[in-house]
């Protein structure tokens, strides 16, 4: 099934080729100058705008597939459909004079309107779906509701107030919807997800800016040897190296917790990097003799974000 990215591809190739009126030869009088037209530099750019579209689909399919945002049955309006168009209004207001013509350009922003409204539209949603929020609605005048309140409006369930979600602390998921690097692939057992680092030193995660002001992260880790943790330098956020504590267990030597406090400050992006640098790494081969191969440093069993003013 052709999904809206192809689409617009596929109507921003069609307006970059010449049609037949366009390539027929011009009828000049014998005295004019013939005008200097630079063709390969148009075609240049009508060819990377028709790439930028294609990347920007991508990248639309890309935040399509994270989120899973439910359409009420009855009165709720699908939220992002009706926000994209939104932007495009606005858009379209102070560019309604490029859109405006039946040339090729004027086609090709008519689209990247499109497809930037689209964009925005999605970037608004993935930021709401981060913070847990996957009904949101909007009414036919525009006003925002609270969205659990219109999915019951819109079921026709009789709740009449909506319950906000308790985010004073946060165990953030560790399934493969939160990108990172240095890290095998996920792994799964009785519903909770956890990541073994390696092979290499250093791995990282992508961390949603969940909270305002300072917050206390704790990390459950486990390692095959202590010899893997360094002496200091262990964690880093966007670069910065961390003061942390490193507490073992009592009952079990291969299971430890970092903690450590965090404030962004002025800092307002919507993600940060939270990296982790070991000492070394081991192998169970290595350690107990069994047939996996892997060169481990420490497995990321839980992340928790939690406010200081609430911890």
């Amino acid at each position: 099934m052709p999904t809206m990215a192809d689409e617009t591809e596929d109507q921003v190739l069609e307006a970059a080729a010449p049609s037949e009126e366009q390539t027929a030869e011009p009828v000049q009088d014998a005295g004019a100058e013939e005008p200097v037209h630079d063709d390969s530099a148009a075609a240049e750019a009508l060819e990377q705008v028709a790439a930028d579209v294609r990347l920007s689909g991508t990248l639309a399919e890309m935040a399509d597939a994270w989120i899973d945002l439910q359409r009420p049955a009855t009165e709720g309006e699908y939220l992002m459909e009706n926000l994209a168009r939104r932007y495009e209004e606005l858009l379209g207001s102070f560019l309604g004079a490029a859109q405006a013509g039946p040339e090729a350009q004027h086609t090709v922003m008519k689209l990247l309107v499109k497809q930037l409204a689209r964009a925005q539209a999605d970037i608004f949603a993935l930021k709401a779906a981060v913070l847990g929020r996957d009904k949101l609605v909007l009414t036919r005048d525009w006003e925002y509701r609270d969205p659990l309140q219109a999915y019951y409006d819109a079921l026709g369930e009789t709740a009449t107030t909506a319950h906000p979600r308790n985010f004073s602390r946060y165990n953030l998921p560790l399934d493969s919807s939160i990108m990172g690097f240095g890290w095998y692939a996920t792994e799964e057992g009785g519903g909770n997800y956890w990541r073994w680092s390696g092979p290499g030193l250093a791995s990282g995660l992508m961390v949603p800016r969940l909270f305002e002001g300072p917050v206390r992260m704790e990390a459950r880790i486990k390692m095959l040897n202590r010899s893997v943790m360094p002496e200091s330098g262990l964690v880093s956020i966007n670069g910065r190296a961390m003061d942390y504590s490193l507490t073992f267990d009592d009952h079990d030597a291969a299971f430890a917790t970092v903690g450590f406090d965090l404030d962004l400050g002025e800092d307002r992006s919507p993600f940060f990097m939270l990296e982790f640098k070991l000492a070394g790494t081991t192998s169970p081969k290595e350690e107990f003799g069994s047939a996996d191969t892997r060169q481990l440093g420490v497995c990321l069993l839980r992340l928790e974000i939690v406010p200081k003013q609430l911890g």
